[in-house]
């Protein structure tokens, strides 16, 4: 019996598509549980050191696959649902992010960061945040009080920088509106009550608007002296994003617009009464579509509700961290309810108080009023929701009832009509969530009847003095909130369209230009996104969540657990859900954020994925931020960089092959979901607005992925139909999802790639002609990939690279016991976990040798190579201290 027909069982490959993906819920797996303790410390740890610039001609090096330089063959163009070089051929684009100031790097920098990029296979990076802050992290000059004026040096320093890319053929994303805080200087007053970024904001005002104009022209007429070119002609320009995550939409479906400061607000109301003067023409028509209801007011439903009986039947979720009390309110008043949350909680709704136990009747009115001030300019969300998880969601499901109001030192009077939607029996609350941060708030004249008036126009309004306000969605009736979705999303779709027309032919662009991410305001945003260029999205397996205060350093968890354990909450499914049919498809940022212990899947699965898909972008969120320099003596300490993590980088190599040089091809099947074009505001106003709740069970598991590509149509028919169609045979599986109690693991089988991702440890996995035998592991979770880097099958290449990591860390980091915060994010080196790995695999060559290689890529000592009659078996200890190993085959002098 040999070692490799030992008493354990091998897991292989399986001969069927279908028997080959077992959906197994997360929670039921044995290895990869999500509520396991913390593994054991990483065994046989070595030092790596992965650098963020320079050029090393080696086995990692895939620079071959850029032409140079980058735009030679002309402007990147849309060709139906792909991006294509002037002269014809399809392009593919393989990317990571720069930011802030990682995109203003010295010269010498820049020259060895452009190469580095090119070498790991990259042909585009996407430049994002620039225009957060003054120069030095930013491009504002900080002569000026004003974000309206470039820095020279910055600039000289981003031309640059775009200069080297260019030569290695590297293309460019300009991102114009990202993160930038307009400023009194600016002419854009009351920032500090807008949402972060002027989110929505920057959408309808025509000051920031004005001003996004002027800052595009200003950069993008701007000639580069080193390439001779302004942007605007600049073919290695691949393409422009008008507004990164931004929304007007997005904020009225999640109900975050809250009342904004007149300046604005008056600007949103006449925009509003242009769009239903031009629908209605008079007040009459509109009160006779939208029929407004008004019932009498009943009795008090809550309880205590004069608080005569102090704090009773008010409910507090953390006794030690919100203290209840009854004092006076202001004269002539009732008393009040006083609210001193004395420190942040565990969680970001921690601070709140309601009352439970209430009896809605669905589809009745309610009003919810009451008087509320506050120590310190504070958001409050009222919302009533379910007392108890919904069996059917798993969630405390809102019922009707959920807006979010400014609560200031001075008292305000607020009345909300709510209509009660699928509540409980007895089983529903109502109250307020207050912002997860020391403050204190007083509420008085609370009260809960049923009845009150639904819909507009309000009492002095109509269309003739263009007064009607805004809705909400608790108290407008349905043919009201679907008239204001619809404007709100033609209000955004004019403002992304007149940024295209004037980005093109005001200034010149010619490459292509999208507004912002498809998700973003939900199918309102297929709809906007339709009409640009092509569609864009977003999405981070377990992005780091801040219970207590937005991105506190010191203050976050994740959850913890391996993408391939959880195929249908995968964020390649979420992505696949708003893929736009006939439209190119980027992924421009994507992330399994550090300290992930499975962050070594993100690349191979992803990349496997978008091929399978056919999408036409993969962009890492993020390479580098905060700068080049001094990145050899910087331990991981965020989220997001990608550039020296090795778990993340080992796999660049596949992730190239795979996407970018057609190591795995595209599924011939489509499935298509069409969704009624015209009716897309009814949809909304129905609560249905998520891409993926109306995929539902047509596409709604992580197996379609490999059975199917994903498309979303925005059409004339009627209601949300899916269509399925072919464009030749069924090929053999090249990737299977495999889940049981025990297993999680997810393979890609073509000639040129065989990978393993998964439960690998004391695992036997056989990839066609590739057998893979891993060693223990402290997780039990290991990925390793094969690839060809010289173009050809694994069988006949001279130049192959084998990857095997599991986790990486800091040397000396230590997580809290429940393995979801680290507690100290250590020091250097960075370290990578020492595995055990036996391959075996054919290769036809007649000699050969094998490398161990450092972080760069370069030999660092041979390895032995076994050889029999065209089979190779290699033995890889962690005493190689080796996260990836050459093979070469080419013939020795």
């Amino acid at each position: 019996m040999s070692h490799r027909e030992c008493s354990r069982k091998p897991v292989r490959s399986l001969p069927s598509l279908a028997f080959a993906i077992l959906l197994v819920r997360l929670s039921a797996k044995v290895a990869l549980a999500a509520d396991a303790p913390p593994p054991p410390p990483i065994q046989a740890p070595f030092p790596v050191s992965v650098p963020a610039v320079g050029y090393w001609q080696n086995a990692t090096d895939l620079s071959h696959l850029n032409h140079r330089p980058a735009g030679k063959h002309g402007f990147i163009t849309v060709r139906g649902p792909h991006f294509h070089l002037g002269s014809g051929g399809r392009i593919r684009f393989l990317g990571g992010g720069l930011i802030r100031n990682a995109c203003f790097p010295t010269h010498d920098m820049a020259d060895g960061l452009a190469k580095r990029l090119a070498m790991t296979g990259f042909n585009l990076v996407r430049v994002h945040h620039i225009d957060t802050t003054w120069a030095p992290k930013g491009i504002w000059a900080r002569s000026h009080q004003a974000k309206q004026h470039l820095d020279h040096d910055q600039l000289e320093r981003f031309d640059y920088l775009i200069s080297r890319l260019k030569a290695e053929g590297v293309y460019t994303n300009i991102n114009l509106h990202v993160s930038r805080e307009f400023t009194d200087a600016d002419g854009c007053p009351h920032m500090e009550a807008l949402p972060r970024m002027a989110k929505g904001v920057s959408i309808f005002d025509a000051r920031m608007i004005e001003l996004q104009k002027t800052f595009a022209r200003n950069l993008l007429t701007h000639a580069n002296p080193y390439t001779g070119l302004r942007y605007v002609d600049e073919p290695a320009i691949a393409a422009v994003e008008i507004n990164n995550e931004n929304s007007l939409l997005g904020l009225v479906l999640q109900g975050k617009l809250h009342r904004l400061p007149p300046h604005y607000e008056d600007q949103l109301q006449r925009a509003w009464n242009a769009w239903l003067l031009a629908r209605y023409e008079n007040t009459e028509k509109l009160v006779e579509t939208w029929k407004p209801e008004r019932h009498e007011q009943g009795p008090q439903l809550l309880r205590n509700s004069d608080l005569s009986d102090g704090t009773d039947h008010w409910e507090q979720q953390y006794e030690d961290l919100m203290l209840l009390a009854v004092t006076d309110a202001d004269p002539g008043h009732n008393r009040a309810l006083h609210i001193t949350c004395t420190r942040p909680g565990p969680l970001p709704w921690t601070m709140q108080t309601h009352q439970i136990h209430l009896d809605f009747t669905p589809d009745t009115l309610y009003t919810f009023a009451f008087r509320i001030r506050a120590r310190a300019n504070a958001k409050v969300d009222v919302i009533a929701r379910l007392d108890h998880p919904s069996p059917e969601t798993g969630r405390f499901d809102v019922v009707g009832l959920k807006q979010r109001i400014r609560a200031t030192p001075e008292w305000e009077r607020h009345t909300l009509t709510f209509r009660a939607r699928t509540p409980s029996k007895g089983g529903n609350r109502i109250g307020f969530t207050f912002p997860n941060e020391a403050n204190e708030f007083w509420l008085s004249d609370v009260s809960l009847t049923k009845g009150g008036r639904a819909g507009g126009p309000g009492p002095g309004e109509s269309l003739e003095k263009r007064n009607v306000s805004r809705p909400f969605a608790n108290n407008a009736t349905t043919a009201e909130w679907q008239d204001w979705i619809a404007c709100v999303s033609d209000l955004e779709t004019d403002y992304f369209l007149d940024m295209a027309k004037f980005l093109r032919e005001d200034l010149g662009v010619r490459c292509p230009v999208i507004g912002s991410q498809v998700s973003y305001g939900g199918i309102g945003g297929a709809l906007r996104e339709s009409q640009l260029d092509y569609g864009d999205m977003h999405a981070y397996w377990q992005h780091p969540r801040f219970p207590r205060k937005p991105w506190d350093g010191k203050d976050w968890e994740i959850a913890n657990t391996p993408m391939i354990a959880d195929p249908d909450n995968s964020i390649a499914l979420r992505l696949a859900h708003c893929r736009l049919a006939n439209k190119p498809f980027v992924i421009s940022e994507f992330n399994h954020p550090c300290p992930s212990w499975y962050a070594a899947e993100a690349w191979p699965v992803m990349a496997s994925i978008a091929a399978l898909q056919d999408w036409d972008g993969l962009v890492v969120h993020n390479y580098l931020n905060y700068g080049c320099e001094h990145w050899e003596e910087r331990r991981w300490s965020g989220f997001f960089d990608t550039a020296t993590r090795p778990e993340m980088m080992a796999f660049l190599p596949a992730a190239a092959i795979i996407f970018r040089d057609g190591g795995v091809t595209p599924l011939p099947e489509e499935t298509r979901l069409e969704l009624p074009r015209e009716g897309l505001p009814k949809l909304m106003a129905q609560g249905t607005w998520s891409p993926g709740d109306l995929w539902g069970k047509a596409a709604g598991k992580g197996s379609i992925l490999l059975a199917s590509r994903l498309s979303l149509a925005l059409t004339k028919t009627t209601t949300p139909t899916v269509r399925h169609s072919s464009s030749g045979q069924p090929s053999a599986p090249q990737v299977r999802w495999e889940n049981s109690d025990d297993l999680s693991l997810y393979t890609v089988t073509t000639p040129c790639a065989q990978v393993a991702a998964g439960h690998l440890s004391d695992r036997v996995v056989t990839l066609n002609d590739t057998i893979l035998e891993v060693g223990p592991c402290s997780t039990g979770f290991a990925v390793a990939a094969l690839v060809a880097v010289d173009g050809h099958p694994t069988a006949q290449s001279q130049r192959l690279l084998f990857s095997l990591v599991g986790r990486s860390e800091n040397t000396g980091w230590t997580w809290r016991e429940d393995g979801k915060m680290l507690t100290s994010w250590g020091r250097n080196p960075k370290v990578v976990e020492g595995i055990s790995c036996t391959l075996t695999f054919r290769n036809e060559n007649p000699e050969g040798q094998a490398f161990a290689l450092d972080g760069a890529g370069n030999r660092v000592s041979e390895l032995k190579l076994g050889r029999d009659h065209g089979r190779t078996e290699f033995e890889l200890s962690p005493d190689h201290q080796t996260m990836w190993v050459e093979f070469d085959f080419r013939a020795q002098p």
